[in-house]
């Protein structure tokens, strides 16, 4: 009895596979490949595409930040050279204005 219980389970499993494979369409499973196939070379043309854009953004802000901290900076000294300015071209008239009162007038015009 073991013996037939043995010979009968490949024979009953083979007629499962048998039964499922008869449902499922060979055409659509093609179909269905195909179509996995094709998302996956876009997936890696996309990982691709990414990959080069994010370093090309990576070097552009790299390059951008030292311009941008550069022109930071020189505007700083600019503000500070332009207070300078101001702040002498005040006491030159405040000199003016102790000194030269009449002077002072056609000026402040």
């Amino acid at each position: 009895q073991r013996i037939m219980e043995q010979t009968e389970e490949p024979v009953t499993a083979k007629l499962f596979v048998d039964e499922v494979s008869s449902l499922v369409n060979e055409e659509h499973i093609q179909q269905i490949l195909s179509i996995q196939s094709q998302i996956s070379e876009d997936l890696v043309q996309s990982i691709e595409t990414l990959d080069t854009f994010n370093t090309f953004s990576k070097e552009t802000f790299d390059n951008l930040s030292k311009d941008y901290e550069s022109h930071t900076k020189m505007m700083k000294d600019m503000k500070k050279d332009l207070e300078y300015i101001y702040k002498k071209i005040r006491k030159m008239k405040q000199s003016l204005k102790q000194y030269n009162p009449e002077a002072y007038q056609q000026v402040d015009r």
